[in-house]
């Protein structure tokens, strides 16, 4: 995109109704470059929080939240609590979109808003901090030393429910709560030295765990390494058996059954590799020297 165009996108905002801007102000973030290749970058800033200001709520509303979401600028933390307490942003708006940038700014600035977080619990805000963490392996990275100890704890108090009775298993609050695991384990395996895969297969073989959870994880493509190289006798292989009495009580779900027949069979699946055979590498037969 050219100077020219962001230059015309700007002037199309200054005469636009309401739905135009709505559309407008996407395009316009669109616009920022990481490069500013354009040199337009300061003015689209300048615009989308001149726009935070408008007097039509779901403009300002969306101004507010695309200038946070091109990314973190100094008082942009400052410019969502000011939409908060106006009432244009819900509290699930404002602590998720903390959530969302707590990755991304200073570690002073992390403490902060993770503080907040955990004053005023926000289930979108709970649900973005696991997803971020869950699918970016290298978001606990992000975070000083002080800010993942705060987030070990915030994880510790939000850890998701099954809503329905115990005989129920819902695939829907099951993906949450794994997701939730997850991100919980790896937080904590950043911040105490251990690996998640570890961390998981000990919180789920403590007593009384729901058998849910147990099988929320061991349907996940991660669990297969864990099964595939799990010892007789080990906390793994306790999982599993934890899985088929689950299953064996429901007596009447036989898709249930097949999935816990599935994951028994996974179970010290990773064997030592055979040797090569001759046909195969002649490299690795032994080589016959005639006297």
């Amino acid at each position: 995109m050219t100077a020219q165009f962001v230059s015309t996108v700007r002037s199309l905002l200054k005469d636009a109704d309401k739905d135009e801007k709505m559309a407008l102000i996407r395009i316009l973030a669109s616009l920022y470059a990481p490069d500013d290749a354009t040199g337009c970058n300061r003015d689209i800033l300048l615009d989308l929080r001149m726009l935070a200001g408008d007097s039509h709520r779901d403009v300002a509303r969306m101004a507010v939240l695309t200038f946070t979401r091109v990314g973190y600028f100094s008082g942009a933390d400052a410019l969502l609590r000011s939409a908060f307490q106006s009432e244009l942003l819900s509290a699930d708006d404002y602590y998720g979109e903390l959530a969302r940038l707590v990755f991304v700014v200073p570690p002073d600035v992390q403490r902060s808003m993770l503080a907040e977080i955990r004053s005023a619990p926000s289930a979108r805000a709970f649900d973005k901090l696991a997803e971020a963490v869950a699918g970016k392996p290298a978001a606990a990275d992000a975070l000083s030393a002080e800010a993942r100890s705060m987030l070990v704890e915030i994880f510790r108090a939000a850890e998701p429910r099954f809503a329905l009775p115990p005989w129920e298993f819902d695939v829907v609050d099951a993906t949450r709560y794994n997701r939730w695991l997850r991100a919980a384990a790896r937080i904590e395996s950043a911040h105490a030295g251990a690996s998640a895969d570890s961390t998981i297969v000990a919180r789920l073989s403590q007593p009384d765990t729901d058998p849910r959870k147990v099988l929320a994880y061991l349907l996940t493509p991660e669990a297969s390494t864990v099964l595939e190289s799990a010892a007789p006798g080990s906390r793994a292989e306790g999982l599993a058996k934890i899985a088929a009495r689950y299953a064996a009580q429901l007596s009447g779900n036989p898709g249930l059954a097949r999935i816990t027949q599935g994951i028994a069979s996974r179970v010290g699946k990773v064997r030592r590799a055979p040797e090569p055979a001759c046909d195969d590498v002649l490299d690795a037969c032994p080589t016959t020297v005639a006297p």
